[in-house]
């Protein structure tokens, strides 16, 4: 067993031990989860940032953004962690063109 501490729990901890597990009988994003069926939520921000730095500091900082710009809620931001279906393979992030990438096709909207 192992206690986490979500001050220091990282994103690839999140996906290995939430976001994979959450959506792997839908085989889908975890975007796709929980979204609405039948509805298509386009990001109106695009958040990069380091798979080994605590997933809190990624959320604190997402929530100040919002808070400084006064944003609803319900405002989409896009991280790959939970935009992307992290059950199928990453060959069209390796060789392909860079308008086919889910970074180009997130940033294009």
């Amino acid at each position: 067993n192992v206690d986490l501490d979500s001050s220091t729990l990282n994103t690839a901890q999140v996906v290995d031990w939430a976001i994979k597990p959450s959506t792997f009988h839908e085989n889908c994003s975890y975007a796709e989860l929980v979204v609405p069926s039948g509805h298509t939520q386009w990001p109106k921000w695009f958040v990069s940032h380091r798979w080994g730095q605590p997933f809190e500091t990624t959320r604190s900082c997402i929530d100040a953004h919002a808070k400084t710009r006064r944003l609803p809620d319900s405002s989409p931001y896009w991280l790959y962690s939970c935009a992307r279906n992290l059950h199928r393979d990453d060959s069209d992030l390796e060789g392909g063109s860079l308008e086919s990438s889910p970074f180009f096709q997130a940033l294009r909207q």
